[in-house]
């Protein structure tokens, strides 16, 4: 990769750690799902109309609008719900490192070396460390959540390199234009107070949805479908080790998250 590329790649990192602390600030002012369709809602109010439907890939980018938007970013906001620290599933989130290497090898024959696979079982070890805690043990549903959505991300990073070449703002928008009415609607399925929770929300609930929508949406997918079109799975993935750094960092100085050994460690 060279140099402008792994600097794109450092700040789509950067940007999604800190929305760790972003997204536990938002759940916890909206209902999830309510949130997560809000901020797809308005990614299609500022994009749809300036950008066109990725040619001949309707059926794929709506297919990864469901293992993307439900799948990943459901999961993910659910978990965040049912009470786990924003550092904890910063950790967490990293299993979906190894996840897609491991479909990467299965489905697109994408062999990585001896170094790729240390780092797995690094992730792995971290994750598992994480997860003995015992404030964490006694939240397993929230942490199979969070699991079950970096699965999610896995699955759809290979439907987008499945894709081939592909506009990546394109693919950005329409996956937001597809995803929001899901969302939204079983929104309203399962969950209570989302009128209310508008009608009440402050500038903190309002910065939420933008950051979400703007910064980890519109600029982080863009850039990251942009290097996954140009570079192998694993190679892209590498750099998401970063995200967990900077998504602990920002919970333990903005939310007061414990920094335990076992967080330090893992």
């Amino acid at each position: 990769m060279n140099l402008a590329h792994i600097a794109l790649a450092v700040g789509v990192t950067a940007v999604w750690g800190f929305g760790f602390v972003v997204s536990k600030e938002g759940v916890g002012l909206l209902p999830p799902l309510f949130f997560l369709g809000l901020r797809f809602a308005l990614v299609a109010l500022l994009m749809a109309a300036f950008v066109k439907p990725p040619r001949g890939q309707i059926r794929p980018t709506l297919l990864i609008s469901f293992t993307f938007g439900l799948g990943h970013f459901g999961l993910f906001y659910i978990g965040l719900s049912l009470g786990v620290e924003a550092s904890t599933s910063a950790l967490l989130w990293l299993l979906q490192v190894p996840f897609a290497v491991l479909l990467a090898i299965v489905f697109l024959r994408d062999r990585p070396g001896w170094r790729g696979l240390l780092g797995i079982a690094v992730a792995v070890g971290g994750s598992v460390m994480m997860v003995g805690e015992p404030r964490i043990h006694a939240n397993m549903w929230g942490v199979a959540a969070i699991l079950a959505s970096g699965l999610a991300w896995a699955v759809a990073n290979i439907q987008i390199k499945r894709m081939g070449e592909v506009n990546a703002i394109s693919l950005t928008t329409w996956i937001a234009v597809f995803a929001a009415p899901q969302v939204l609607i079983l929104s309203f399925v399962l969950e209570t107070g989302q009128v209310e929770s508008l009608i009440t929300i402050d500038w903190r609930g309002l910065g939420a949805i933008i950051y979400m929508s703007v910064g980890s949406t519109i600029f982080a997918y863009g850039g990251w479908y942009y290097l996954l079109r140009r570079y192998r799975v694993t190679q892209v993935t590498s750099f998401i080790l970063l995200v967990p750094l900077v998504g602990v960092v920002s919970a333990v100085l903005v939310l007061g998250d414990p920094l335990t050994v076992p967080t330090i460690i893992g």
